[in-house]
């Protein structure tokens, strides 16, 4: 929460769907670094603040939701969770920033709201291991400075 991006898109989920999250009977738990600021804002959440211990976090989640629609690149924390095989809801703004093989792994929040679709695939964890392991980033970074003449 100390990235302005991710501040406004959680804000707008917030404004948009806390009366509904109320009313599908769904727990909001906000957690990471400067999430604190997240208690002042008088929405329904359960704020943890920051997490020692990720893997603990992510056992106690049924689901995670990814708001965000501004800011460039890959979301990390839909990454983080599909590490750890929890399904990921977002927004189509999340999933543009993963390669086609991944998007069907984030489902829409837009169904989760509505209440007609309260689950989504969770994408196997080694396969997601696998995609984002420094090989492959190294193996990506090496192609693009080829490609650029470098």
């Amino acid at each position: 929460m100390n990235y302005p991006p991710n501040v406004m898109s959680l804000k707008k989920f917030l404004a948009d769907y806390s009366a509904r999250i109320d009313s599908l009977g769904l727990e909001l738990i906000v957690a990471g670094y400067g999430s604190e600021v997240v208690r002042t804002w008088g929405t329904n959440t359960t704020v943890l603040g920051s997490i020692d211990d990720v893997v603990e976090f992510y056992s106690m989640v049924d689901a995670v939701v990814v708001p965000i629609d501004h800011g460039g690149g890959i979301k990390v924390k839909a990454v983080e969770a599909m590490v750890h095989g929890v399904p990921v809801f977002g927004t189509e703004h999340v999933r543009s920033g993963f390669d086609t093989s991944f998007r069907g792994y984030v489902g829409d929040i837009d169904d989760l709201m509505s209440g007609n679709r309260i689950t989504t695939t969770a994408a196997p964890p080694g396969v997601v291991r696998e995609a984002f392991s420094e090989v492959q980033f190294q193996n990506g970074v090496n192609d693009l400075l080829a490609r650029s003449g470098f």
